[in-house]
């Protein structure tokens, strides 16, 4: 992870215990997109698609919460991480 990627991650943390949510998704985003670009994307920053989800969910947008879910199923599944994949699919169930 370079060390902006690292920032990013840091300053949205911060900003979500602050209970700025909007601000904190873009940079989540902002996060895992430079993460993707660049194939620095480790295993435990995948429950940052999921974290991405909850999110978008709590500003109301649940089409793109899905994308963002359906992205973290699909990378858990990838990487071997199987019952994380399947208690996500429930989660998203649920939620429908």
């Amino acid at each position: 992870m370079s060390a902006n990627a690292a920032k990013l991650k840091k300053r949205a943390v911060e900003l979500e215990q602050k209970k700025q949510f909007d601000k904190a998704l873009a940079l989540y985003i902002q996060f895992l997109q430079e993460s993707e670009s660049d194939g620095s994307l480790d295993d435990a920053d995948i429950s940052l698609y999921n974290r991405v989800g909850d999110l978008l969910l709590r500003t109301g947008n649940a089409a793109d919460a899905l994308n963002y879910f359906e992205k973290a199923v699909d990378l858990y599944a990838e990487r071997g991480f199987h019952n994380n994949a399947i208690a996500l699919c429930n989660r998203v169930l649920r939620q429908a």
